[in-house]
């Protein structure tokens, strides 16, 4: 039997959509009135380039406040880190010598009256390039304005 070769983007949209829905699931378990939500990722790589992790920083617009950090429930967190350690173990596992895994990724959820759209944007930089998470919270609402390509609300 011959085996079917198996298309990184195939492989990438399945991981995305799961991503868009434990983020989707995870801003109506906290609010009701939610516009964005989005999470920056930014792979931790060992010395010797295993991926060992990720980290976070989740946000959320709801009812015209903004909100950074806290409001993922942990289990949602959990489920996120599964999804995209699965997901990167996927590609990886599948040899395509022209898939290289990204370090930092943004990935938002725009919700209009149901209606869901999502931005996803990855980056291959070492330094996470513009998805570095910050400690500067400011820094942190510049990317998420960023990745939806809008200005920052004053």
């Amino acid at each position: 039997m011959f085996k079917k070769k198996v298309d990184p983007l195939d492989v990438e949209t399945e991981f995305l959509m799961k991503l868009a829905g434990v983020i989707t699931q995870s801003a109506h378990s906290v609010a009701q009135n939610w516009t964005r939500a989005a999470v920056i990722f930014n792979q931790v790589v060992s010395s010797e380039g295993a991926l060992t992790g990720a980290v976070v920083c989740p946000f959320i617009v709801a009812d015209g406040q903004r909100f950074q950090g806290k409001w993922l429930p942990d289990e949602h967190g959990q489920e996120m880190m599964r999804v995209v350690e699965e997901w990167q173990k996927s590609m990886i596992e599948l040899g395509d010598r022209k898939y290289t895994a990204w370090t930092a990724l943004f990935f938002g959820v725009t919700n209009e009256g149901g209606q869901y759209s999502f931005t996803s944007i990855n980056e291959y930089d070492p330094s996470y390039g513009k998805w570095r998470i910050s400690d500067n919270e400011e820094v942190n609402w510049w990317a998420f304005h960023e990745g939806f390509r809008d200005a920052p609300e004053r």
